[in-house]
């Protein structure tokens, strides 16, 4: 890591990892992995402290290279760099966590707009010092279940487990093993309570602590007709359908509280705990049998992360578009080219077309800015005006504009390319070989002048009429 180059990098030219073992789901959108770790990852905390204390230098950020040219993907750091981009825009987050930031932004009076980071050649190479970090007492641990699932992916991109042993030599790699083994056949049952279904599949919130101490315990072990083998992985030593009744009674009585870690820390406790299974959930250990935990199907498709976690993404899915404009934003001026661009931001797909949406949305910005004080009798028809002096104007007594909103995206126009609203920047995309525009750095960029561009196309609205 001594090797590996260091770089200052513009906040907005980082993005969020979507492979972040914090996060269950690779399937998102970087405003969604924003709400995602504000939701469940205690961002809050960290943006306070970076308002309170500053950005710590000392904690490097590791990034590599994207597939786009001067975008780097961070993959250790996630967190940090969620903080500081909601700090500087919490609109991007929906529901009470946005009044929150909102809040909080207003003390970040010294804000940064770029980050030390160390470039890693590879994501393999740096997985290595994350997984050390994240599994010791470096910093705030992953959860164990997510740091179990970390490896899962390693040996579904076919490591072996006896090649994880060897490449992270401080980690209890056949422990997680078992965790995975185990967690993967309590997802294979299907209870009465869909509750007890959902947090199952939960992976930050399945108790799998207080599973993994049932199975750890040799009585716990033999009631069930289980071993583990050299790596940690299950071997049923009797039959499948036995094995199941006994744990799957596990299972549900953890997903209900009746069993946790309070009254499962002592022996006697487990011991006393079997002893009151009925004759209906009571593994018979003479029907011999084997099997794996591969035997075990777990049906993905019913995979429910909770109704908390769905009515934040349905709610996302309405916040992110295909297009760069929503559908309840209506073109009142009499332009018909401008109207064109206008229906065309609307129908672009930002996703796959972030430079193409950022650079018609600078240029539909700057046309109507300019449409609009023509229309306010503020500039003469045929009178040229950059974009920096319509933002300038924005600003000032002559306009008429009083939407405090609309007046505070002017006021952060700056001549600095690493301002992401600056005129500079906006301009740069079109003339500079080394920057362009990603899907995070459009929509950001919606984000903070929605509220201006919704009033130069209703003039009407605007107060001076």
């Amino acid at each position: 890591m001594e090797n590996w180059p260091d770089l200052k990098i513009p906040i907005t030219n980082l993005v969020l990892d979507s492979e972040n073992t914090r996060i269950p789901r690779s399937d998102l959108g970087q405003q969604e992995l924003i709400q995602d770790l504000v939701e469940f990852e205690d961002v809050y905390e960290i943006a306070k402290s970076i308002v309170n204390n500053g950005f710590f230098p000392s904690e490097n950020l590791i990034v590599i290279q994207s597939n786009k040219k001067n975008i780097y993907t961070v993959l250790e750091g996630n967190r940090r760099i969620a903080a500081l981009k909601v700090l500087f825009q919490p609109e991007i987050l929906i529901g009470s966590s946005q009044k929150k930031f909102q809040a909080l932004s207003k003390n970040f009076l010294n804000k940064i707009i770029e980050v030390r980071t160390v470039l890693a050649p590879s994501r393999e190479d740096a997985e290595i010092i994350i997984a050390n970090i994240h599994t010791h007492n470096y910093r705030r641990k992953w959860a164990p279940l997510r740091q179990a699932y970390f490896y899962k992916q390693k040996i579904d991109a076919k490591t072996t487990i006896e090649e994880l042993i060897s490449s992270y030599p401080g980690v209890d790699i056949k422990r997680f093993i078992s965790m995975l083994d185990m967690h993967h056949i309590a997802k294979s049952y299907r209870f009465e309570n869909q509750e007890a279904d959902m947090l199952v599949h939960n992976e930050r919130a399945f108790p799998i602590t207080t599973l993994e101490r049932m199975y750890d315990s040799p009585d716990v072990r033999k009631f069930l007709g289980i071993e583990f083998d050299k790596n940690g992985k299950v071997n049923g030593k009797i039959s499948k359908k036995e094995f199941s009744k006994g744990f799957k009674k596990i299972v549900k009585d953890i997903t209900e509280g009746t069993v946790d870690s309070r009254t499962m820390s002592k022996s006697h406790q487990r011991k006393k705990y079997l002893k009151e299974f009925s004759s209906v959930d009571k593994p018979n250990v003479d029907k011999k049998g084997f099997f794996l935990a591969e035997n075990f199907e777990v049906d993905e498709m019913d995979f429910d992360k909770g109704e908390h976690e769905k009515k934040v993404n349905k709610k996302r899915s309405k916040r992110l578009p295909k297009g760069l404009i929503p559908s309840g934003i209506t073109f009142n001026l009499d332009n018909s080219s401008l109207q064109e661009l206008f229906i065309e931001l609307k129908k672009i797909d930002v996703k796959k077309c972030p430079n193409a949406t950022g650079i018609l949305f600078c240029s539909f910005l700057e046309r109507s800015l300019h449409q609009f004080f023509i229309d306010t009798k503020v500039i003469k028809v045929d009178q040229k005006v950059s974009l920096e002096k319509l933002m300038n104007l924005v600003n000032s007594n002559k306009s008429g504009i009083q939407d405090p909103k609309a007046i505070e995206a002017a006021k952060r126009n700056t001549n600095k390319m690493t301002d992401l609203y600056s005129t500079y920047s906006m301009n740069a995309v079109k003339h500079n070989k080394d920057f362009s525009f990603s899907e995070e750095t459009v929509r950001n960029l919606w984000n903070n002048f929605e509220a201006l561009i919704k009033l130069i196309l209703n003039p009407s609205t605007n107060s001076n009429g």
